[in-house]
């Protein structure tokens, strides 16, 4: 079994380093390959901490994402390749790639400490493949809105995924309250998804934007309030996580979370329909000031939540 699983994982590095070889050539797309390969540096650094070899898992997943990878990399050296076969092949290791190594990460995380997986029993379950599946959806989603890979029909592709995703959301929670696969794991990773995916999205979004010039007269400290709004979420939400394994949102957050989505389907209806107009610029950069003070509040809201649970403790 070990020497499988070293055979599989020497293929695995052989062909990401084939990837990043014609990444610097032009032949595949930086971005898809990046993800790809930050996806198997944070999983290898996981499980090291963890003090785990390669999970005793049937990991189907990372097969198919290996076996995409030829497939782009044997259609990359074609010449004169379909530029949106090499996309759609792309798009598609890359799914499988972040999905896998999602898979890998919460097996792991569960053989340290099987409460994260109860009442599921090492298994992940049908809610948690779903919350899985629209995170590695949300990692093609910002591609196509920035580079427009498949033309005109880029944004409308985009849109799509990013409502798929975000309905998945919804999905997964009913799915585990009546197949009973609410487990510790779902509670963290379904916030921590949504910031993922809303994030993902609106940088995709917004460069998109700054391209087709919707923004020309957006004004410069517009930038450094999105910085300050997702700065916000990859520091403490991440903290919030690692210490309490929930994360209910309070009300100043929910409230910050529809006024985000208001913003990226200001700009996603926007690129749609081809709209430039200084009155979405000057709509958009409201809902970004709101999003900043509603972001540095919504700490504060936190934190004094997060002292009083001490204190009652």
């Amino acid at each position: 079994m070990k020497r499988k699983a070293d055979y599989w994982s020497g293929i695995n590095v052989v062909i990401e380093l084939a990837l990043v070889a014609m990444s610097l050539a032009g032949r595949v797309d930086w971005y898809f390959v990046t993800v790809m390969a930050a996806r198997s540096i944070i999983v290898a650094i996981i499980r090291r901490k963890l003090g785990l070899k390669e999970p005793k898992i049937e990991c189907l997943p990372d097969k198919i994402k290996s076996i995409l990878q030829g497939g782009l990399i044997l259609t990359a050296l074609v010449p004169d390749s379909s530029a949106v076969l090499i996309f759609v092949l792309s798009s598609l290791a890359t799914f499988m790639s972040v999905t896998s190594g999602f898979q890998i990460v919460i097996l792991s995380v569960a053989r340290v400490n099987p409460s994260w997986l109860l009442p599921l029993k090492h298994k992940i379950g049908v809610a948690n493949w779903l919350s899985i599946s629209r995170l590695a959806m949300a990692t093609i989603v910002p591609r196509l809105y920035v580079s427009q890979p498949l033309g005109v029909i880029s944004s409308y592709v985009a849109t799509i995924l990013l409502i798929v995703a975000i309905a998945t959301d919804k999905i997964d929670g009913i799915v585990a309250r009546r197949r009973g696969e609410i487990t510790r794991i779902g509670r963290t990773f379904d916030p921590l998804g949504d910031k993922f995916i809303q994030y993902l999205s609106s940088v995709g979004l917004v460069i998109a934007g700054f391209n087709a010039g919707l923004f020309a007269s957006m004004p410069s400290g517009c930038l450094a309030m999105i910085a300050l709004i997702i700065a916000r979420d990859v520091c403490f939400v991440t903290w919030w996580a690692l210490t309490h394994g929930d994360m209910a949102a309070g009300i100043v957050d929910k409230a910050r979370t529809v006024v985000i989505t208001l913003c990226m389907t200001t700009i996603a209806l926007a690129l749609w329909v081809n709209v430039n107009s200084p009155l979405i610029s000057r709509i958009v950069f409201g809902m970004v000031v709101a999003s900043a003070v509603l972001s540095v509040m919504s700490v504060i809201v936190d934190i004094n939540r997060w002292n009083k649970s001490k204190t009652s403790k």
